[in-house]
C-alpha cells in the first residue's frame, strides 16, 4: 500500500525526462496505485486551479477492455 501512494504522487512527467525504463502504472500490474492516480483526476474536475480548469464536459473516461485500463481524453 505504501509503494501505491509513492507511486502515485510522482510528477511523471518529470520523472520520464530524468530516468529510463520507468514502470507504466496499469489498471493491472498496479491497481491500487492506477485507482488512487484515477481518483486525483476525477477529484480536479470543475475545480479552479492554479493551470487551468478542468471541466467535466471537456473530459471522458472510457475503458478499453483489449489492454485492460481507463483512457481519459479530452475535448
Amino acid at each position: 500500500m505504501a509503494l501505491a501512494i509513492v507511486l502515485h504522487n510522482i510528477d511523471w512527467k518529470y520523472a520520464e525526462g530524468k530516468y529510463d525504463n520507468l514502470p507504466k502504472i496499469t489498471l493491472e500490474h498496479f491497481p491500487l496505485c492506477y485507482l488512487l492516480i484515477l481518483a486525483d483526476k476525477l477529484q480536479e474536475w470543475d475545480r479552479p486551479g492554479r493551470q487551468s480548469k478542468i471541466r467535466p464536459k471537456d473530459i471522458s473516461i472510457e475503458f478499453d477492455h483489449d489492454e485492460k485500463k481507463f483512457k481519459v481524453k479530452m475535448a
